[in-house]
């Protein structure tokens, strides 16, 4: 978003480390069918969410890992709207005529999430996959997100730490499906030994490497949907120095003082 006005020179967008996305529970049927999710990927107009829906406040996803993550890969394609590629994976899947019956996307309460849930729902429509959004309180998602008990559900995540492990070891090894926050329940004991291999490992740029193949794989697999890259809105008059505000959190006060005698804009 570009504001204008008097507060233009004095509104930025910082990146956050996070990642809004899809997620897609890999042991249920069909979308245990690696096609399917790729598929719902290509569907996905991540563009017009993160410009339209979003009102261009955010940056759309095209991997897992969000920039400003050591180890974040610009040059993954990941998975641009392709709706005449999305069908055409369906129909290797088995499924010309798209999915049949209907998978609800569950979500917890939110008008923000309720919107970038019903582009996501036409989207998936326009490839025969019907999906009925149902909204709960936060605490019912995360027993049903522990459990697996669910098809599909809008998740996101933001880094504790800025290291690559915090992600993808998170998110995807099989130790963690469930309450471990591994929600799309993927699980696949040969990224595993790779992502225990890539947190024991020295850091240094082969670290980083590897964890970028892990990446790439991973991508490929398809097990979540990348939406969009979560990023927040900051405001600082010229007249306040000293805030940072990083990928993560503000960070403290301690430091941050303001001109005597400043004159807000009017």
């Amino acid at each position: 978003m570009d504001p204008e006005g008097d507060f233009a020179d004095d509104y930025n967008q910082v990146d956050r480390l996070g990642t809004y996305y899809l997620a897609i529970n890999n042991q249920k049927e069909p979308f245990d069918n690696k096609k399917v999710r790729k598929a719902m990927n290509y569907a996905v107009n991540k563009e017009v969410i993160a410009k339209v829906v979003k009102n261009d406040t955010v940056n759309p996803a095209h991997s897992i890992l969000p920039p400003g993550m050591p180890g974040y890969n610009s040059d993954l394609e990941g998975y641009p709207e392709d709706i005449e590629k999305a069908k055409e994976l369906l129909k290797e899947a088995g499924y010309p005529d798209g999915l049949p019956g209907e998978y609800k996307i569950i979500y917890n309460t939110s008008d923000l999430h309720q919107r970038n849930l019903e582009a996501i729902q036409r989207n998936l429509k326009q490839i025969g996959i019907n999906v009925k959004l149902v909204n709960m309180d936060w605490g019912t998602i995360l027993d049903k997100a522990d459990q697996g008990d669910f098809t599909l559900m809008r998740m996101g995540w933001i880094a504790d730490y800025p290291d690559p492990d915090n992600f993808l070891y998170v998110l995807f090894h099989s130790n963690n499906v469930g309450s471990g926050a591994n929600y799309s329940f993927y699980q696949n004991k040969a990224m595993d030994k790779k992502l225990e291999k890539a947190r024991k490992m020295d850091r240094g740029q082969k670290r980083l490497d590897l964890y970028q193949e892990i990446e790439a794989e991973l991508m490929d697999d398809a097990p979540w949907v990348p939406i969009y890259y979560y990023s927040t809105p900051v405001l600082v008059q010229p007249f306040v120095h000293n805030y940072v505000f990083t990928g993560q959190t503000p960070l403290p006060l301690t430091n941050v003082w303001v001109e005597p005698g400043h004159k807000n804009k009017e």
